[in-house]
């Protein structure tokens, strides 16, 4: 397990929040893959908890996954995405947006080749969004139209 805290704005009440996105990207000659899942459980606490769980190898080989023979898939987290996920989502302004309580990442789905510390990143952001609401997903557009306020550049 990743951890860490900072001060967030107390919210009101108990309220339970789930996300998950699971991305394959191909891009030219090269496919970006990684599933990232999330629970909030907002509590008045003045602090945003943030824990990452990680796999203590690579995790466990994935038979079926969409990315074909493209890569190697495994479920879980290695530590040093585990690591990126933290720091990137500590420096991620919005999360301050879902006030104080615990975020958990706690399922992951990765490629030994389509993954990056990056990528986990951005999916860890996608995540956040869809966890502060705001803007309904009802519909594949509106997937899409959340997935590019983050995955928007090249260089993955």
């Amino acid at each position: 397990m990743v951890e860490g805290e900072q001060a967030a704005k107390e919210g009101e009440g108990t309220e339970v929040s789930c996300a998950a996105v699971e991305l394959f990207l191909p891009v030219g000659p090269r496919a970006y893959y990684g599933g990232l899942g999330a629970i909030f459980i907002s509590e008045a606490t003045g602090k945003l908890r943030v824990h990452v769980a990680v796999s203590s190898d690579k995790g466990q080989h994935l038979d079926e996954a969409p990315t074909g023979k493209v890569d190697t898939m495994y479920k879980g987290l290695p530590r040093e995405y585990g690591q990126g996920i933290l720091e990137g989502v500590m420096q991620f302004n919005e999360v301050q947006t879902l006030g104080s309580g615990t975020l958990s990442f706690s399922s992951a789905v990765h490629g030994e080749i389509g993954s990056s510390v990056r990528f986990f990143q951005r999916i860890s952001r996608v995540v956040i969004r869809m966890l502060k609401g705001g803007t309904p997903i009802s519909s594949e557009e509106d997937l899409k139209g959340l997935l590019r306020l983050e995955i928007k550049q090249p260089h993955l």
